[in-house]
């Protein structure tokens, strides 16, 4: 099972970006059950957040379009949504010892975390320096086709 982050579920629904081809590809191969992907209510509620914020984006889509989007995840068969378990907390304390992430980057360790505690090691992402110090998962860019 693959984890999508956050910017991929940005560009698969940002038909302008660049990387909104290979984003909407893995997402529909995910929908079919072509390929095993999984999210988490941080991808969404981060997703929720780019997407509406004038700030992060120079196209902000409507709260209800936003939330059109999360339930279309939400309600996908093929798609799972995976969640912090009583290990979750536990193993970010572990990786943040071994890694001594500061700031921001701590909300990324949370995501690997919950990936963890459900026996997910795998991250479809379009930042892969965000996670290539992190010996416990592997992190592609999601394929074109």
């Amino acid at each position: 099972m693959i984890l999508l982050d956050t910017n991929v579920l940005i560009y698969a629904s940002d038909i302008n970006s660049s990387f909104h081809i290979a984003s909407k590809s893995i997402r529909d191969k995910g929908i079919r059950g072509e390929v095993l992907l999984c999210i988490t209510p941080q991808v969404l509620l981060e997703f929720f957040a780019v997407v509406t914020s004038q700030k992060r984006t120079a196209n902000p889509i409507e709260s209800f379009q936003a939330l059109d989007e999360i339930e279309k995840y939400l309600k996908a068969d093929k798609i799972t949504t995976i969640y912090p378990n009583e290990n979750t907390f536990l193993k970010l304390i572990e990786l943040e010892r071994k890694y001594c992430v500061k700031g921001q980057e701590i909300f990324d360790l949370q995501l690997i975390a919950t990936m963890l505690s459900n026996n997910v090691k795998t991250i479809y992402t379009f930042n892969t320096d965000h996670f290539s110090k992190i010996d416990e998962i592997e992190s592609l860019t999601p394929p074109i086709g």
